[in-house]
């Protein structure tokens, strides 16, 4: 470990020297990017032992990140646990996500149960992209985490080729529509779309449904394009909202079609949920779907190698920007615009 992150990773009570400079973000966060890939690669969570509570407990509120102290946590480490579990269980979303400097180093960090690293290394990403966004670097000496699903996810724009996220214009027919429609239609009645890798293999869809769906709508638990790829419900963020508590939780999938509902709070953190019957009294933030066709190993997926020879249309990358360098910076992505409207679907 470089001498420079081990200053980054004193304990919450140590004060730094009054004639050391405080780094500033961009350092911090190069010196965490560094760190993340210098631990060996091959460590992954045990989910079974992370299930039972036979690990250390997974991504509790309150925890520090380089002097500060974190708050609200419950949005942020219900996204990063539904990415974390997703990305164990399929290694080819693992794999895309560890192609962009941050999310890859998030996902190390998570392996490694270094929880307030991955936390803080979010935030810290999300401060040095941010126009117009809360800071949360800003405040005094706590990293007050509350907010929307939204507010979190721009950490996935440069894993991300297209967007379907402005409902006030009318049905767009452009060619760049077009080329994505065949895929993107079955999913925008749902909400806006985020599709993650190439529309020829998408290895993850993320549909941020705020507002779309009520208490105890459920979302399709698969969803099949205009090329006859399934994309199976992965997780979903859900939030519980009443006079006295707004409360984000995380629903996911686990082995042999059993959900799962993990807060951060909770005592055990991680519950057997019963979707039909329990979805009551939550509302569905954001859904997250895998391309089945693409997201297992190839020996998993022989019966579905046809779908590699289907007739897709030819598609020029919206996103080319890859992780070749410590910089958290991006270019902006293209944004495909379709208009669509909300619905709710009960199952």
């Amino acid at each position: 470990m470089c001498v420079s992150i081990l200053k980054h990773l004193t304990r919450p009570e140590e004060k730094m020297p009054l004639s050391e400079p405080r780094p500033d973000l961009k350092t911090i966060y190069s010196d965490y990017v560094t760190l993340a890939r210098n631990i060996p690669r091959g460590s992954h969570q045990d989910l079974e032992k992370l299930i039972r509570g036979e690990e250390i407990p997974y991504m509790l509120p309150g925890g520090t990140f380089v002097r500060h102290q974190f708050q609200n946590t419950c949005v942020l480490s219900s996204l990063l646990a539904g990415i974390h579990i997703t990305a164990t269980r399929f290694s080819k979303v693992k794999d895309y996500f560890m192609t962009d400097n941050t999310v890859g180093a998030v996902i190390t960090f998570l392996d490694n149960k270094m929880y307030n690293e991955a936390m803080g290394l979010w935030l810290i990403n999300l401060d040095l992209r941010s126009v117009g966004r809360k800071k949360y670097f800003s405040q005094n000496k706590y990293l007050d985490c509350r907010g929307y699903v939204e507010d979190f996810l721009a950490n996935f724009d440069d894993l991300t080729t297209v967007k379907c996220e402005d409902d006030n214009n009318d049905y767009d027919m452009s060619p760049s529509a077009s080329v994505y429609n065949g895929t993107l239609s079955n999913f925008k009645i749902y909400g806006h779309v985020y599709i993650l890798d190439t529309v020829i293999d998408p290895k993850l869809i993320l549909v941020k449904m705020r507002g779309r769906m009520g208490n105890g709508c459920i979302p399709p638990y698969v969803i099949t394009d205009d090329f006859s790829r399934k994309y199976e419900l992965q997780f979903l963020l859900l939030g519980l909202i009443t006079a006295e508590i707004k409360h984000m939780v995380l629903c996911v999938k686990q082995e042999g079609g059993r959900w799962m509902l993990y807060d951060n709070s909770g005592t055990p953190q991680f519950q057997d949920f019963n979707m039909e019957i329990e979805m009551k009294k939550y509302v569905p933030y954001l859904a997250a779907y895998v391309n089945l066709n693409s997201a297992y190993p190839e020996e998993q997926v022989q019966e579905s190698e046809q779908v590699n020879d289907l007739l897709l249309p030819v598609v020029v990358t919206v996103n080319n920007y890859r992780s070749t360098s410590l910089s958290p910076f991006r270019q902006p992505v293209e944004e495909t615009t379709i208009y669509t409207r909300p619905t709710c679907q009960q199952q």
